[in-house]
Order: C-alpha cells, then structure tokens, then sequence
C-alpha cells in the first residue's frame, strides 16, 4: 500500500534549462516544455495533489553557486518528501562525474559553472526528508551511466535512507529534433506525463515510481528509445507519487457494508477501532471502504469486541458475516485474499476428510471384530460338524457290525439324531459364511481382541488385517481391505507427516494386493507427484534429482496426456543437464538437455540440434544471476565455457553485459587500462551495431579519462596516445576533440 505525503512539509524543486550562453551547448527549447507539463500533473488535484507553493520551478537558472543555495536551504527545510526533476543537457567532468548544465554553464569549465551532481547528493543526505526522489531528463544523462563512474554517482544515492532515482537513459537519450521541439516536450518527460495522465489499467488508485517504471519503460521501448533506469531504497519505494487517472472505484461488497454498518451501530470510528484492537488505521479503514478483505482473525476480535460492550450479533448472524467474508475474499482482485479463501477452505476440507476417515477406520473396525467373531465361530462349528460326521461313520459302521441285534434301534436312533445335529450344523455354518464374507479364518476369538485392543489408527488397522490375512491368506475380501487400509495409511503419512518414500512403499504393497484400484491409484499419483518436487529443487544432488526422473517417468505412464508431468520431467532434465554442465560433463549435459526438449510439448523443433544452445544460455544465466557476488574469474570461466557449447548472440549479448559490468568496476576504482582491456575483449565478441556503438562510446570515455589523468601526471606522450585512441573510438563527439586540441597544445 503506498503511503501518501504531508504536503505541508513537502518540496518540488524542478529545474530546467533549455538557453545557454555557450555555443558548444545547442538549445533545447522542448525542456521548458517539459519543465512547465512537469510542474503541471505536479499541482493538478486530481494527479499528484501538490500545493502550487511548495512546488518551485527554476527555469534557465544562472550561477552555479546561487543554484546549491538555493537548493541547499529548500531541502533542509523540508521533512516529508523531497522532490528534485532536472532537463536540460548533461555533461561528463574528466573523472566522469555527471554535470548538469545551467544557462552560463561554459563546457570547457563545467566543473565550476556547472551543477555537479554529486552537490545535488549532498544536499539530499543532509536533508531530512522522509522521501527523497531525483528525476533526470538530460540529454547525456544515458551516456553518464554508459560512462560507467556517473552510474556508481547517481546510483550513490540509494545509499541515501529513502532515495529513489529515475534517469532518462542507460544510453544515449534521445533528444527531439530542434525544429519540433517548440511544441513538445523533451521524449523522456513527455512519456512519463503521458503515462501519468493516463494511467495504468487495473492498478491501485495511487502508483508509486516503482509503478510507473515498467509502463514507462515499455512505452519508451515501443517508440524504439533508450530505457530508462532506476534505483531505490527503503521507504521511497512507498511513495504515493500520482492518483492513478486509469483507476475505476470498485463497489463496496455487502462484507464491508455489513462492517460499517456494526460499527455505525457501535458509535465508534475506524481509528478508534484500530486502537482497540490494535491494528494499523489504515489497515482498519481499507477494509471499512471495502479496499481489502478484513481476514477472519480481524472479524473474529472485533465480534469479540462488540459482545464485551453489548452489541454482538448472535450465532447465526456471526455465521452469515463469516459466509460474506469468505465470499469477499474468494472474489478478491488481490490474489493474496484469494489464497487465503482457498487456504481456509482447504483446512475445512481437511477437517471434515480427518473425520469421515476416523468415521471410515471404526467401521472397518467394527467389520474386522464381526468377522473375527464370526472366523471363530466358522472355526468352532467346523470342528463340531467334523466331530459329528465322524460320530455317524462311527455308529453306521458299528450297525453293520452288529447286525441285527436289540441294540439296533438304538444305534439308529443315535444316527438320526447325528444327523439332525449335521444338519442344524451345516445351516449354521452357511449362516456364519454369508454374514461374515469370508472362509475360515483359524482365529480364535482371545487373538482377535488383543489385537483390536492394540491397534492404533490405520496402522494398528493394517496390523489386524496383516494378522489376518496370515491365517486365511486365500481370502479375497480380506485382501481387498488390507489394499484398503494400505492405501488409506499411506495417504495420512502423505499429508500430515509428510514421509513420501513411506507412503510410496504402502501404496505399492496396496497395488500389489488390488491391482489396479482406483482409490490407491490416485493416491499414487499424488505421493509421486509430492515426491517428485520434493527432490526437484536447484541445488539438489544428482541422486534426488535422479529419482525425481523417474517418479515423473513413472507419472507420465500413469496419466500420459497430462502436460504438468511431462513439465516436471522436463523441468528436472534441465536441472540435471545444469549440474553435468556445471561439472564439465559435457555428453551428459547435452543428452539431458534433449531429454527434456523432447519432453516439452510446446518445443517443435530438433532436440538435439536445440540441446548445445540451451545448455550455453543456462550456463550463461547461472553466470549472470547466480554468481554475481563471485569473483570476476570465475564468472568469466562459466561463461567461456557456455560459449563452448553454443557460440550464439544470446551467450555473446550476456557476455559483453559481464564484461561492461566489471569494466565499470574497474573504472570506478580508476583502473582505467583493465576497464579499457575489458571493453576491448567485450568490442571483440559483441556482433550487433548497435552494442558495439555503445562499447566504441565507453571505450572513447574510458581513453580519455585515461588521457586526463596521465595529463594531470605530466605524462604527455601517453596522454596524446590515449586521447587519440579515445577519438577513433568516437569520432564524431566534439567534446573530445576539443579534448584533444587542449591535450595536443600543452608542453
């Protein structure tokens, strides 16, 4: 959220010059354009809000001692935000500090009659400004940070608690053609009032520079002119710079009337609210006004709040709130309320997953008990229908021992009362088999008890079944319920103890015993797929990287039109590919590489053609990015041997980036032949015209500063050497020609 400024403690300072004194300096009429449109949206009420009197314009300022003056005194008094806008042309000091010109500036002694830069520095450190905000439009502004030193100048300021800068140019500004300047403003200034005067489309209703930047820097891109640069620090990434004219009020949601209206009710305000609970105002009042979703902790106190001093809602109404809140935050714009809908809805879920499971394990439960009771009981009958069928081969064998004797009828007697009881038995035994499912399972009823008694959740379950199974192991049904409760098992360790080897290892034991079943199946897919990214990750060892392969392998096979799978397999080959490459294994890196091409749907092309460059363009990103607090050695040895791979313009642009980069650092330092060394090397791999121009231009810069030091050393024959040598690499700039004539006439 960005903060709004105290205009009452607040200063603009814009400053322009578009007249000057010196013919080396061409005019620049579209500056008090620009100066003037910028004063503008400045004081329009419905921009930027600034008060006409703490807005102060210097236009063709002369003097450059009355200039800091003045700058000086406006900036110690102001406490809020302080704001400093220059146009006008840029000049480069000989140790390459930026110089702003003013009307008398005189080129030849910038240094004296010219606004240093480094004064405006000064000025903002000691002001004691909340907020400290420098705007440069110069016409060499681009060319000062190309010059590397005015980049560590300017940028210097980020230093500064508070500070942001926004510059016109990394390169060489674009400067209007004279004769269309009367009726426009210089092109950097008049995108950026563009930009402030339109708008930025589904954005808050106040932008910050931050949010300007990227728009700005598009609309500048699309008119083919050079990008702007920018740098801030701390709380200026907060400023409230503009009202966003784009910005379209969006209706309060009934969650927000509802707020206001309990709070009407209660007779109290949004501040005091936020007292009371303690919570920052703004927060409090953005979700009154229906900006921000109030969060469910925040309802939840102020009802409290409301019960303590007699005016909470009852049960039901507290209910319908919370619907209308969770209602607000799933039609949130912002996606953070979103995530939050969707995290709340995901523990519900949860809950009532966690007790339709326990509901789930004391059935099965119950159903184990019934029928280890009835596999005991089966097993009792049996034994008796065993024992009566013997009982009446006994006594018929006997009868026909016997033969007719007196004790016949009785012995028949016995037999047919054996054969009522095998009878009564069978039925029995057939009633048992129906309600129990199941064949005998050789269980007595003590075993089954201390095994329930023991048993403790799914495992405890898995454990009774496991007995089970044991001593009927041709049982169907209990191998389908032991699948089950495998698979029932490994989705708990799935997602409360996360332990996915476990779970993975139980759902194969599952799959095992029900080949096939639906229910383990995507619990599978779903360990896998956790698995999986749990080993993906930059910087994992080949090994878990290995793994996670071929669990995605294995995903693919399970769901082979699924893109996310053959995402992830991709996905983890590049990584793999970035570790082979990173070791110097060339044949593996290559063959990973086209591995996860292949794996891509969306890439048409030859993977094995596409391999080598993909490799070199990761190499040279890790050398880029990941290594860029490592010593210049190393960075250049990964991006060499990105070049081993793909010798293309995507590996020479990210190169002659590195070799600029440390050439800056080297000239700053005034290591002036290793920054030239650099810029040369980087002049040698660079291809387009348009790069190669900017390292001719940096190389001119660097040569002549070279060529003033060594002149201030009185070493004259290098000096000329070297501001020759800065000429041929741009001849077409005046001012080192000039330089050189100064050179060239000294002893």
């Amino acid at each position: 959220m960005s903060e709004l400024p105290d205009y009452s403690r607040s200063r603009a300072i814009l400053i322009g010059t578009g007249t000057y004194r010196s013919e080396d300096l061409p005019p620049l009429p579209a500056a008090a354009n620009s100066l003037t449109g910028m004063r503008e949206v400045l004081i329009d009420r419905k921009l930027c809000g600034w008060p006409r009197e703490r807005v102060t314009t210097l236009l063709d300022p002369t003097g450059m001692a009355a200039v800091v003056q003045e700058l000086r005194r406006l900036a110690r008094e102001t406490e809020d935000v302080l704001l400093v806008y220059f146009v006008g042309h840029g000049l480069i000091l000989p140790r390459g500090q930026l110089c702003l010109t003013l009307t008398d500036t005189l080129p030849a002694h910038a240094d004296v009659t010219g606004l240093d830069y480094a004064r405006i520095r000064e000025a903002l450190l000691d002001s004691r400004a909340r907020v400290k905000i420098v705007i440069l439009d110069c016409c060499y502004a681009g060319r000062a940070n190309e010059a590397l030193a005015p980049a560590a100048t300017i940028g210097g300021t980020t230093r500064i608690r508070g500070a942001y800068t926004l510059t016109a140019s990394d390169q060489a500004a674009h400067v209007v053609p004279l004769a269309e300047q009367a009726k426009t403003a210089t092109s950097f200034t008049r995108e950026l009032l563009g930009l402030i005067r339109e708008g930025v489309p589904d954005a808050p209703e106040w932008l910050t520079l931050g949010d300007l930047y990227p728009h700005l820097r598009g609309r500048l891109e699309q008119l083919g002119l050079p990008d702007p640069d920018q740098r801030n620090s701390d709380t200026a990434a907060l400023f409230g710079f503009t009202r966003n004219a784009a910005h379209r009020p969006t209706p309060r949601s009934p969650y927000a009337v509802r707020l206001t209206e309990l709070l009407a009710g209660w007779g109290v305000t949004a501040v005091q609210l936020a007292e009371a609970m303690g919570e920052p105002a703004e927060a409090v009042t953005a979700y009154l006004l229906g900006k921000r979703v109030a969060p469910g902790e925040f309802l939840d106190g102020f009802l409290d709040l409301l019960d303590a001093h007699g005016h909470g809602p009852d049960e039901q109404a507290r209910a319908a709130l919370h619907a209308l809140r969770r209602e607000a935050q799933r039609t949130s714009p912002l996606a953070a309320e979103r995530i939050a809908h969707l995290e709340e809805t995901i523990r519900e879920l949860r809950l009532l997953v966690g007790n339709v499971n326990r509901q789930l394990a004391a059935e099965q439960r119950t159903r184990v008990t019934e029928r280890a009771l009835a596999a005991g009981e089966v097993a009792r009958i049996a034994g008796l229908l065993a024992a009566a069928e013997e009982a009446r081969r006994l006594l018929r064998d006997e009868s026909e021992e016997q033969g007719p004797a007196p004790e016949l009828e009785d012995s028949q007697a016995n037999i047919d009362v054996a054969t009522r009881d095998l009878r009564l038995l069978r039925e029995q035994v057939r009633t048992l088999m129906d309600s129990a499912q199941t064949g005998p399972a050789g269980a007595v009823m003590g075993e089954a008890r201390a095994l329930l008694a023991g048993a403790d959740d799914q495992e405890g379950l898995v454990v009774l079944l496991e007995r089970a199974l044991e001593l009927a192991p041709g049982d169907a049904g209990l191998r389908r319920e032991l699948a089950s409760a495998y698979a029932q098992w490994a989705r708990k360790i799935n997602n409360e103890v996360k332990d996915y080897p476990r779970a993975l290892g139980l759902l194969r034991r599952s799959l095992d015993l029900a080949p096939g079943d639906p229910t383990a199946l995507g619990f599978l897919e779903a360990t896998l797929g956790n698995r999986a990214d749990q080993l993906c990750r930059p910087g994992s060892p080949e090994g878990d990287l290995e793994e996670a392969a071929g669990l995605w392998e294995e995903l693919i096979a399970l769901r082979p039109g699924l893109d996310d799978y053959a995402d992830g397999y991709a996905h983890t080959m590049r990584l793999l590919a970035r570790s082979a490459a990173l070791a110097d294994r060339r044949e593996a890196a290559l063959s990973r590489m086209a591995a996860a091409l292949s794996a891509d749907r969306r890439f048409p092309g030859e993977a094995a053609l596409e391999a080598p460059r993909r490799v070199a363009v990761m190499l040279a990103d890790h050398a880029a990015d990941d290594l860029r607090d490592r010593p210049f050695p190393e960075r250049a040895e990964v991006l060499g041997r990105a070049r081993s791979y793909d010798d293309g313009e995507d590996i020479r642009r990210v190169l002659v980036s590195l070799w600029r980069a440390e050439a800056a650092e080297r000239y700053t330092a005034r290591r002036y032949e290793d920054a030239a060394g650099l810029l040369e090397e980087a002049l040698r791999v660079a291809r387009s015209a348009r790069a190669r121009a900017t390292l001719r231009r940096e190389l001119g810069v660097v040569y002549s500063s070279h060529a003033v030091a060594c002149t201030n050393g009185r070493d004259m024959v290098r000096a000329r050497a070297l501001i020759d040598r800065a000429v041929e690499c741009s001849p077409d700039d005046e001012e080192l020609g000039e330089l050189r004539k100064k050179i060239a006439s000294l002893p």
